[in-house]
């Protein structure tokens, strides 16, 4: 890298230290010619923008004194893909470094010498860093090189940092700190020469106890370091500086706090890594650049940052809830990651040919779907959704998929056919997963003896595909010992961020038999949920088409992928949307096709309970459903639920927790699943016009049937009687909204 970071710093401490902090010392240092290499962007008059897209992306699994990682080189990858493949950024202009490559000198000399020096007003810049976070103690005699001085009385501040591979060093005494200050970054951020500065931290600082937090690794480093590093401190007070008086003489002034900070996690919460089938990756950060893959001209990235949240809050419980700091305007996070208007939302890229098999990167496609994401699944190259007749040629079918590389081949090449390129973007066409998708329980917190028995139990449970270990795999729920008191042990269920799922947790000295076959009922509502997912596809319909969602004066618009209009929400929070318990809720369906569209509605409830909060129905003076009617929309017509007509009001449960929303459009009826519900006697009415489920598992496949009927695919692409449901773009659409409530 030239000049090191070391050399920089004693000849800039030296300059600093003979002629004082000011312009002039530091224009003397400017005329160094081995400094200059640095300092010229500070010192040179503003040149013309160049446009040019800069990106630093660190990440480290293996830390000598921490426990390993696993998904942090995913998670630099899946942002390297983006940016190179979906935003345009030159290999050549993007550094990584990984692992050893990480220690904090590289990391602030590459800032310097590959950001700092290169870029030009205008020149848009990203930094990446996937780790462990922490904080470092810093003592009063150094307080003023962080951004919060000390409170009066305080000998010491805690500093967020981010842990580089030799963050903490080994010494006789407390382990000794050498990590990257958080305020570092941030002067860094501040003094490039462009206010285009995305810097993504997923990462965590808040001390925890425990390495894990149900089956996801935390990363916040356990290890608090004593001592900062002088030289750290000293390189900061000189960023500082720098900034605080202007600029450089002849040169560059401070620029406003400009910079976007993209954050995993709030100061007290915790950032994660998942285990999915064949990779790890940082949720935030799988999140954050699998919604960007679905950036269309009409979306707005403000929408995508809460619309990632979201889904980074839903799987956790609200245990970890992204955020952003700095200018949030939406003009100004369009300029970090601005979308060509020609380019389309996609759910992933050719990344490699080999003869006839061409292998694709499925970044794009939601995280709830993956593991189950199955062969013959179908995508098109270059779709415009302007002219749907293109998604039926040049499809690629999936022969094999491993984690998020797929192996595919053309389903009918032709002479027209044209040629595949490595980069080129595909869309969705053909869904396809297995009819038999069951759960995959990990088993927590047991001992040996519990874990045979466990496993012995749930092999009669056909719901359940696997029972395995939980640490480090992919799995649904946990099994686990709950303490319920300090003599009170029982069995329950837990989800996979370690939370308790309601109504599941048992006696005290309950059998192991008897608790599996107490929770049956709950696996199956479980895996009622799992397939709901994969109905979700409001990112790849081809339906135009779109749900508001509409509670105490906030509307949430979701839209699929050929709308005419945008997502919106009045809210620029990356967490979960918040209603006011009790408060009414109304839903417009607007249907912008030239065909009748049918609709079923269906909520997870903050009890874990599946519900139907409208089916149009005739009922008897009893009670009892005489017959149900599919919600059906004319073309080019909209339906508000409830009707204005109708003397019910639809309102927000009462129970405080998370309801998942599930709206799904059809171009044909629903005739088996409103079959079905007809004749469950138990089913009936838990308030106006709220029907209660209780046969979820039933009811939602009866729903991928009527889907599966309605895509009615090609037995040359799908063979109709293998144990398959395969949906169209065409012909369905999923569309989910996630809310959680409060007490008024």
């Amino acid at each position: 890298m030239g000049l090191n970071r070391r050399t920089f710093l004693q000849k800039a401490g030296l300059a600093l230290f003979s002629v004082g902090v000011s312009e002039t010392g530091i224009s003397l240092l400017g005329n160094s010619e081995k400094l200059a290499p640095w300092l010229q962007p500070y010192v040179q008059t503003l040149a013309a923008p160049t446009n040019r897209k800069l990106a630093l992306l660190v990440g480290v699994n293996e830390y000598p004194q921490c426990e390993n990682l696993a998904g942090c080189l995913t998670d630099i990858e899946l942002q390297q893909e983006l940016l190179i493949n979906r935003f345009g950024f030159n290999t050549e202009d993007i550094l990584k470094l990984t692992d050893l490559q990480a220690t904090r000198e590289n990391i602030e000399s590459a800032f310097l010498e590959h950001l700092a020096a290169q870029a030009k007003p205008g020149d848009v810049v990203v930094f990446h860093f996937s780790g462990y976070g922490g904080q470092v103690k810093i003592p009063a005699t150094a307080q003023a090189a962080t951004i919060n001085p000390l409170s009066a009385g305080e000998s010491y501040q805690l500093v967020d940092s981010l842990v580089p591979v030799d963050g903490i060093l080994p010494t006789k005494g407390d382990p000794a700190s050498n990590e990257l200050l958080k305020d570092t970054l941030i002067y860094l951020g501040r003094s490039l020469a462009t206010e285009n500065v995305t810097l993504v931290l997923d990462a965590s600082f808040s001390p925890q106890e425990s390495f894990l937090q149900g089956n996801f690794k935390i990363r916040t480093c356990e290890l608090m370091g004593d001592n900062p590093n002088p030289e750290g401190l000293a390189f900061q007070e000189f960023l500082k500086i720098r900034l605080a008086t202007g600029g450089l003489q002849g040169g560059l002034k401070a620029l406003p706090s400009s910079e976007l900070v993209l954050a995993a996690a709030t100061q007290d919460q915790i950032a994660v890594e998942k285990a999915w089938d064949g990779f790890n990756a940082g949720l935030f950060t799988y999140a954050l650049t699998q919604h960007l893959w679905q950036t269309t001209p009409r979306t707005k990235i403000i929408n995508v940052l809460q619309h990632a949240g979201e889904t980074v809050a839903t799987i956790t419980d609200n245990l970890q809830q992204p955020t952003f700091q700095g200018n949030s305007t939406q003009e100004a996070v369009l300029n970090y990651y601005a979308v060509s208007e020609s380019l389309d939302g996609a759910e992933g890229f050719v990344s490699a040919i080999d003869g006839k098999t061409v292998q694709l990167q499925l970044t794009g496609i939601p995280l709830g779907i993956i593991d189950s994401y199955g062969d013959n699944s179908c995508f098109a190259l270059n779709v415009n959704s302007e002219s749907q007749d293109l998604t039926r040629q040049n499809l690629l079918q999936i022969s094999s998929r491993n984690g998020l590389k797929a192996k595919t081949q053309l389903v009918q090449a032709t002479d027209s056919t044209p040629a595949i390129k490595v980069g080129q973007e595909v869309q969705e066409v053909i869904r396809v997963f297995p009819q038999n998708l069951g759960l995959i329980v990990g088993l927590d917190d047991l001992e040996r003896i519990e874990r045979v028995d466990v496993t012995s139990a749930l092999s009669a449970v056909n719901t359940v595909t696997s029972a395995i270990v939980a640490e480090g795999k992919t799995v649904d729920c946990l099994f686990s010992k709950v303490q319920k008191t300090d003599t009170d042990v029982g069995y329950g269920l837990l989800s996979v961020a370690g939370t308790i799922i309601p109504k599941t947790l048992g006696e005290k000295n309950e059998a192991v038999k008897s608790a599996v076959s107490r929770l049956e009922s709950q696996f199956a509502n479980l895996l009622a949920e799992k397939l709901l997912e994969l109905t979700v596809n409001e990112a790849s319909s081809l339906l135009p088409l779109s749900v508001t969602l509409e509670s105490s004066s906030k509307l949430f618009r979701q839209t699929s992928r050929v709308s005419k209009s945008a997502n919106s929400s009045v809210t620029a929070a990356m967490d979960i949307p918040m209603f006011i318990a009790g408060s009414e809720i109304k839903l417009q369906l607007k249907n912008n096709s030239d065909r009748t569209l049918y609709c079923m509605i269906l909520e997870v409830n903050t009890k874990n309970h599946l519900v139907a909060p409208y089916i149009p129905k005739e009922i008897d003076e009893e009670g009892k459903l005489v017959h149900l009617k599919d919600i059906a929309i004319a073309a080019n017509s909209q339906a508000i639920i409830p009707h204005l007509v109708d003397s019910w009001e639809w309102d927000i449960s009462l129970s405080q927790g998370i309801t998942k929303m599930y709206v799904i459009f059809s171009t044909k009826p629903f005739s088996k699943t409103l079959n079905l519900i007809s004749q469950i006697p138990t089913a009936k009415l838990i308030r106006p016009h709220i029907l209660n489920i209780t046969e979820p598992l039933a009811i939602v496949r009866k729903i991928l049937e009527d889907l599966n009927d309605a895509s009615a695919v090609s037995p040359d692409i799908v063979d109709p009687n293998s144990d398959v449901y395969a949906l169209d773009t065409q012909s369905w659409a999923g569309l989910k909204f996630t809310y959680q409530t409060k007490k008024g």
